[in-house]
């Protein structure tokens, strides 16, 4: 039981988190309430890096690099002369710096809401430690029963 809780967790993370990379897809925590209500604070957005600029329309959610080096999703609300003016959904002021090709990321294809609080807690230093010492601890118990059964007799039954 405890096998296949273990088994479907890691499959559901491979899902989650490293197959998307495959196709170029980044996954980023949504830490402010700018784009609320379509996406949430907390929610684990999905950026599609394939996704040129040349693609985004007006209404598609744009990531995109501030000068301090913050990643930013927010609304694309019209173009000039190729490069894009954004807004949060909650924001009543259009963003004062344009979306160019230098610092555009990608396009926001999904969010799930409330994932994102979930990958912040696995990134703590702690959680990851007691993950180590529980997978750890699951090997050695493993090893520790296909040991005693070598050493059993085969009984048929």
């Amino acid at each position: 039981m405890a096998q296949g809780i273990l088994l479907a967790f890691f499959l559901a993370a491979a899902l989650v988190f490293f197959l998307p990379r495959l196709f170029h897809i980044s996954q980023h925590v949504v830490l402010s309430g700018s784009m609320e209500p379509a996406i949430r604070t907390g929610s684990l957005c999905f950026i599609d890096h394939r996704a040129g600029l040349g693609e985004i329309r007006e209404g598609d959610a744009v990531a995109f690099e501030r000068i301090d080096g913050s990643l930013v999703v927010h609304r694309a609300v019209r173009e000039e002369k190729g490069q894009f003016v954004t807004r949060g959904d909650a924001n009543p002021a259009e963003d004062l710096a344009r979306v160019t090709k230098e610092n555009y990321l990608g396009k926001a294809v999904l969010s799930v809401p409330y994932l994102g609080y979930a990958v912040m807690f696995l990134q703590r230093r702690e959680v990851k430690a007691a993950a180590g010492i529980l997978a750890a601890a699951f090997f050695l118990k493993e090893l520790l029963s296909a040991i005693n059964k070598e050493g059993k007799p085969y009984e048929k039954t």
